[in-house]
């Protein structure tokens, strides 16, 4: 997990040096930023991009980051109130 950490942080600091507009960046890379920006990388990395070396992370992370994860899950996965399409 710590490559990819270092490998997406250092796109972010990267458009972050740029100083792009957000309106300018793809979706992609603004929730980089915005997840970035929250310290919930490491979170998407291990629920979202997950292969299985990093699956193998997983248990240590929640074990320190328990509150963090599920901060990650209701904010970025789950939106608490918001009603699905139809």
């Amino acid at each position: 997990m710590k490559e990819e950490d270092a490998a997406l942080s250092l796109v972010a600091a990267t458009v972050k040096a740029r100083k792009i507009k957000a309106e300018d960046l793809e979706d992609s890379l603004r929730n980089l930023l915005a997840l970035t920006d929250r310290g919930m990388l490491d979170c998407w990395i291990l629920i979202s991009g997950a292969d299985s070396g990093i699956q193998k992370d997983y248990a240590a992370y929640r074990k320190e980051h328990r509150q963090l994860l599920h901060d990650y899950l209701a904010q970025a996965v789950v939106h608490v109130g918001t009603t699905p399409a139809k």
